[in-house]
C-alpha cells in the first residue's frame, strides 16, 4: 500500500457515493476528510504517528488557558468589523507581538477594520497578538456542553462509509466510524455558532489559513450567509494533499474557499482544486527572508516528524559526505525532542543536526534534499538546487520539474 493507492480508494468513495454537494454529509466529510487520510497512512505504516510530550503540568495548562479564554477572550464582532481573520497557530514573534507569518502581511492594512481570532486548538496560549484579538477556545466548551444528538440515518449513513472505505484498504473500521459520527455532532455544533456569531454583522469577507482542519464549519456557516472566504497558503499542496486536491474539479465540492491566494504557479503543483475555487497569486512572506550572500558547498537535509528516521537512514546509507564542505540535518519544529536522537545517529559522520531557524541556511546553501516537506520548493526561491528522496510522501513532490531525483546525481551511493 501506498499514497497514491489511499488516495484513489478516498476518491473513489467520494464518487460511488457521492461525498460532493451540500448534504450534511458530504460537508462533514469535507471537515475529517484529511484527517481520516492520515489516520489510514499511520494505519498502514506508510508514516509513523507523531506523539508530541504532554506531561501532566502541561495539560492542567491547557484546561486552565482554554478555560481563561473561553472566558475573557470570546470573539465579539463590532458594527466597525468587516472582515474576519483566522490565524494560523504557527506565529512569529515581531515586535513583542505574535503575528501569523502566512496572513499578517496582507491583513495588516485593514487591521482597523478586522478582528482577529486565534484558530481553536487545545493548549492555545493567551497569546498578544494585536488589540482586538480573540480565541475560539470557547467552542472547545461548546462542543463538551452541546453535543448533537445524531439521527439514526446519519450513523447508518457514515458507519457504512467508513466501513466500506476500510475494507478496502484492510483496517479495523470501528475507529473510524466512531470518528466520523462524533465529527457530525461536533460539526453542527461549530456551524451553529459561527451562524449565530456571523449574522447580523457587517462582515463581507472571512480571511483563514488552513482551511480544511479546523475551519470548514465556518466555511459552512459563510457559504449560508454569503460571506466571501479567502484563503492564504501556508505549506506545500499537490493532488495526493486531500486537504484540497479533488478528482472531478466541475463537481460541488462543499465548503472550499472562494479564493485561493496562492504563492506562485508552481506552488498550486499541478493540484486540482474545485473549480469553484479562484486562484490568485501574491508575493510568499517567506521571501522577506531572503537576502544576497555567497552560497556555500553546503547541504540541508530537510527532515520530517513523519519519516524523519528514515530520511536520516537513507542519508547516512546513500549520501556521499565528502561532496561538501558541510551538511547539515535540518529537524522540523515537532522533532526538537528528539534532537539527542539524530545527533547520536550522525555521531560518526560529520552531518551536524540544527534546529536553527531554516531561511539563514538557504540562503547560504547550494543544495538541498527532502521528501515532501514545504521548504523544498521554498529553497527553489532561494536559488537552491533541490532534490527529492523516493520515499513515502515524495508523491507530492515528484511531479514538479524543479525538483530532481538524487539518485541521478554524482554525490548518491548506490
Amino acid at each position: 500500500m501506498n499514497i497514491s493507492k489511499i488516495v484513489n480508494h478516498i476518491q473513489d468513495l467520494e464518487l460511488e457515493c457521492h461525498l460532493y454537494g451540500d448534504d450534511i454529509l458530504s460537508r462533514v466529510w469535507k471537515s475529517i476528510r484529511t484527517n481520516i487520510y492520515y489516520s489510514l497512512q499511520q494505519d498502514l505504516d506508510i508514516f509513523a504517528a507523531v506523539k508530541p510530550r504532554n506531561s501532566f503540568k502541561n495539560k492542567l495548562v491547557t484546561i486552565y488557558l482554554v478555560l481563561v479564554n473561553s472566558v475573557f477572550r470570546r470573539p465579539k464582532i463590532l458594527a466597525s468589523h468587516k472582515q474576519l481573520v483566522i490565524q494560523h497557530p504557527r506565529t512569529k514573534k515581531k515586535g513583542g507581538l505574535g503575528i501569523d507569518p502566512y496572513s499578517f502581511k496582507f491583513t495588516r492594512d485593514i487591521a482597523a477594520s478586522s478582528l482577529f481570532l486565534s484558530r481553536s486548538s487545545l493548549g492555545e496560549k493567551n497569546k498578544k497578538l494585536l488589540a482586538d484579538s480573540a480565541s475560539m477556545d470557547c467552542l472547545l466548551i461548546s462542543k463538551m456542553l452541546k453535543r448533537h444528538k445524531v439521527g439514526g440515518n446519519e450513523v447508518e449513513k457514515a458507519n457504512n462509509l467508513m466501513a466500506k472505505l476500510c475494507n478496502n484498504l484492510g483496517v479495523e473500521a470501528s475507529r473510524y466510524q466512531k470518528k466520523f459520527v462524533t465529527a457530525i455532532s461536533d460539526f453542527l455544533v461549530e456551524e451553529a455558532y459561527f451562524s449565530k456569531l456571523l449574522t447580523n454583522t457587517n462582515i463581507e469577507t472571512v480571511y483563514l489559513v488552513d482551511h480544511y482542519s479546523k475551519n470548514v464549519a465556518l466555511i459552512s456557516a459563510c457559504k449560508k450567509l454569503d460571506v466571501r472566504v479567502v484563503e492564504f497558503q501556508h505549506g506545500i499542496i499537490s493532488k495526493y494533499h486531500l486537504g484540497y486536491s479533488v478528482i472531478k474539479p466541475e463537481l460541488n465540492w462543499a465548503c472550499y474557499p472562494d479564493l485561493f491566494l496562492a504563492w506562485g504557479e508552481h506552488w498550486v503543483n499541478n493540484t486540482e482544486l474545485p473549480k469553484s475555487v479562484d486562484i490568485s497569486y501574491i508575493s510568499p512572506a517567506y521571501l522577506n527572508e531572503k537576502i544576497d550572500v555567497e552560497k556555500k558547498n553546503q547541504l540541508v537535509i530537510v527532515s520530517q516528524s513523519v519519516i524523519g528516521k528514515q530520511i536520516a537512514g537513507f542519508v547516512v546509507d546513500h549520501i556521499d559526505v565528502s561532496a561538501f564542505d558541510t551538511l547539515i540535518f535540518k529537524l522540523h519544529p515537532s522533532e526538537v525532542d528528539l534532537l539527542p536522537y539524530y545527533q547520536k545517529v550522525f555521531e560518526n559522520s560529520p552531518i551536524n543536526v540544527s534546529v536553527e531557524d531554516i531561511y539563514p541556511l538557504l540562503n547560504e546553501s547550494k543544495c538541498v534534499l527532502g521528501v515532501f516537506s514545504t521548504v523544498m520548493l521554498e529553497a527553489v526561491d532561494f536559488a537552491c538546487d533541490v532534490f527529492y528522496i523516493d520515499l513515502p510522501g515524495s508523491e507530492y513532490i515528484q511531479s514538479n520539474s524543479m525538483i530532481k531525483d538524487v539518485k541521478k546525481e554524482p554525490f548518491y551511493v548506490g
